[in-house]
């Protein structure tokens, strides 16, 4: 209303002043160039982006851990596997005079060599297995 705009009011107001300022203010204005419109949108749509890229991004990240884990426990085993043939061809170098003792009263059976190496458990079975089968084939050969 006109009596809320009184307090505005300036006085003695000169017009080509105030023409000059408004002019000025509008090239101001269209030297910021143009408005996007779009721009809450585009951001909201890069928003979403960002979050699925990261969820990605974090997703990668789990795997690599997870392989990096795996290739750990292959390796380990792998290495086991390689320890236990390496032992395996060690006592096939050795003659049968080679094993001191089985133990049998044990669930797997323990082998220690004349060195005093106790084999673990699971290398024994093994171990007995190759053993036997190789005595067995000396036997047949004999006969």
């Amino acid at each position: 209303t006109y009596a809320s705009c009184l307090p505005l009011k300036v006085e003695n107001f000169d017009i080509k002043e105030g023409m000059t300022q408004i002019n000025k203010i509008k090239r101001d204005i269209s030297k910021l160039g143009y408005i996007n419109v779009n721009a809450i949108e585009d951001c909201k749509d890069l928003l979403e982006r960002y979050e699925a890229l990261s969820a990605q991004a974090e997703d990668l990240s789990t795997a690599k851990e997870d392989l990096i884990k795996i290739i750990k426990d292959l390796a380990t085993e792998m290495f086991e596997q390689r320890n236990t043939a390496q032992q395996i061809d060690t006592i096939k170098r050795l003659n049968s005079s080679a094993i001191l003792a089985v133990l049998p009263h044990s669930k797997d059976a323990t082998i220690r060599s004349l060195d005093g190496t106790i084999l673990p458990n699971s290398y024994s079975t093994q171990i007995l297995k190759e053993a036997n089968k190789e005595l067995k084939e000396k036997e047949e050969e004999k006969v």
